[in-house]
């Protein structure tokens, strides 16, 4: 009894499975359909809030909440120092221009300390030369000149602002920030203060 059983057990699977061929059939493609778009569908990057500039700013703007927006980028291509609330970037002055959607870093509205190498100090000199200054952008190498001779060489600029706002009959005068070590400070001030300070850009 019992050997005869399993065969017709058997028998009975075999005809279910006929029964309903077409239905195991389809649920078989549609499982193999999902699998196959699975292998196919692009990983979803976790993406990170970043602070980005509105539109093109130039250096020396004092960041108001209208020059910024909010960006959604991919975490692994996020910049270091980015920062993601704008209200922590409100009142910032930028060192450089920024072009629109560029993320704000800690870096791009750094000063003083942050912005100097260590046994350097930033120090603003002005730029007298108009034609001059259109062409020193941050990372330019210039050198200072007095009166007496060099102050200090082949010095890096930190950043270029935009000229000062003046009154009709004064020209605007552009401004430089820049990097000097702590031995050529002295010099330096001393000519910015008797007016001598020449400047040459290599």
């Amino acid at each position: 009894m019992r050997t005869s059983a399993l065969p017709r057990a058997a028998d009975a699977i075999v005809r279910v499975l006929r029964w309903h061929r077409r239905w195991i059939a389809a649920v078989a493609a549609f499982v193999a359909v999902l699998a196959l778009v699975g292998q196919f569908q692009p990983q979803r990057t976790p993406t990170v809030t970043v602070v980005a500039a509105a539109r093109d700013l130039p250096a020396g703007t004092k960041l108001a909440a209208s020059d910024l927006i909010r960006l959604e980028l991919g975490a692994d291509v996020v910049p270091s120092g980015s920062v993601g609330a704008p209200d922590r970037l409100a009142g910032a002055v930028l060192n450089g221009p920024v072009t629109a959607r560029t993320p704000i870093t800690s870096a791009t509205v750094a000063t003083g300390a942050a912005l100097a190498s260590p046994g350097f100090v930033v120090m603003a000199v002005p730029m007298p030369s108009a034609a001059l200054a259109d062409v020193v952008k941050a990372g330019s190498r210039i050198d200072l000149i007095a009166s007496k001779g060099p102050v200090a060489s082949n010095v890096r600029v930190v950043a270029a602002p935009a000229p000062v706002a003046s009154g009709m009959l004064t020209p605007a005068e552009r401004v430089l920030l820049v990097e000097v070590s702590l031995d050529a400070a002295g010099a330096v001030a001393a000519a910015v203060d008797s007016g001598t300070l020449t400047v040459t850009v290599r």
